[in-house]
């Protein structure tokens, strides 16, 4: 296939490697285990929307140049043309902040 795949982007992926570890306890679905590198699962995402499961032109929501369309926005403006796609992101659960002590408090 001579398309370029990606799902993602550097700035979707939070600084993650592709030899960074990924674990979701019961399966990361796409018939892989709990815990694999980023790159492998890339690859199976990848290989899952390349393999017969979606076929032309519905494969390109998940290439880099996208879907093409076009888009009519109930506000006006006419038609607008652009392309939809897929992509992977991951976000960061953000860390807990201690309780803060009154300084008033007696400790």
């Amino acid at each position: 296939m001579s398309k370029k795949y990606r799902l993602g982007y550097p700035e979707d992926r939070a600084g993650l490697s592709d030899d960074d570890v990924v674990s979701a306890p019961g399966g990361l679905c796409f018939g892989m285990s709990d815990m694999v590198k980023m790159n492998s699962l890339m690859t199976a995402i990848i290989s899952w929307t390349t393999a017969g499961r979606f076929p032309p032109p519905e494969h390109k929501w998940f290439t880099e140049e996208g879907f093409r369309c076009e888009v009519l926005r109930a506000s006006g403006g006419g038609w607008m043309k652009g392309r939809f796609r897929f992509r992977l992101e991951f976000i960061p659960d953000e860390p807990a902040l201690p309780p803060q002590k009154d300084p008033n408090s007696p400790t």
